[in-house]
């Protein structure tokens, strides 16, 4: 997991932007994003471990970046559910 983790960050964050971008834009387009950003948020829970993470085995730089996704990981879903409402 430590070796992808920022990738993963990077990616996560490049998705929400893009998510957000067309969201606010209006239109068709919305439910398109939606599926996608459901889709990413699905593959990078794949990639974590199922309990909490060790971070002690972690630098520090990659224990931020693990906080970074699981925040991001919130604010998808939290978006997911508002865009669903």
């Amino acid at each position: 997991m430590a070796a992808n983790l920022l990738y993963t960050v990077d990616f996560l964050r490049d998705e929400l932007q893009a998510y957000f971008h067309i969201i606010r834009r209006g239109g068709e387009d919305g439910a398109q994003a939606a599926a996608r950003l459901r889709t990413v948020l699905r593959e990078v829970e794949r990639l974590l471990p199922p309990g909490p993470c060790d971070q002690v085995d972690l630098a520090l730089e990659q224990r931020w970046g693990y906080v970074q996704l699981v925040s991001l990981m919130e604010t998808a879903r939290h978006e997911l559910q508002r865009y669903e409402r």
